[in-house]
């Protein structure tokens, strides 16, 4: 009995559609989550010419506030990034980079 219920929870979390949410002005997002990573890396580091690359080159942009997106991987407990698809292109953003608060 507890098997089966567990395997319904699991199947029904596996299920959840994902979630719209809306984006907060002035957060970078990138392509790809190693992008995204990296101009954090390079923000500790002072790279400015490097970090201007990423956006200059098209890999990264910086969000304008109040425009919905389709969170596909949610930053979870301890996650700090956020997956989300706006206009058919997938992103990732930091978890301040959308508000999680507006249903």
């Amino acid at each position: 009995m507890k098997r089966t219920a567990a395997m319904i929870l699991v199947s029904f979390l596996m299920a959840t559609p994902s979630l719209a949410q809306v984006t907060v002005e002035g957060h970078p997002a990138c392509e790809k989550k190693k992008w995204f990573l990296e101009i954090h890396e390079l923000i500790i580091k002072k790279k400015k010419r490097k970090f201007r690359n990423y956006f200059d080159t098209g890999k990264c942009i910086i969000l304008r506030g109040g425009k919905k997106v389709e969170v596909t991987e949610k930053p979870g407990f301890f996650g700090k990034t956020t997956e989300f698809v706006f206009d058919g292109k997938k992103y990732w953003t930091d978890n301040k980079g959308i508000d999680f608060t507006i249903k």
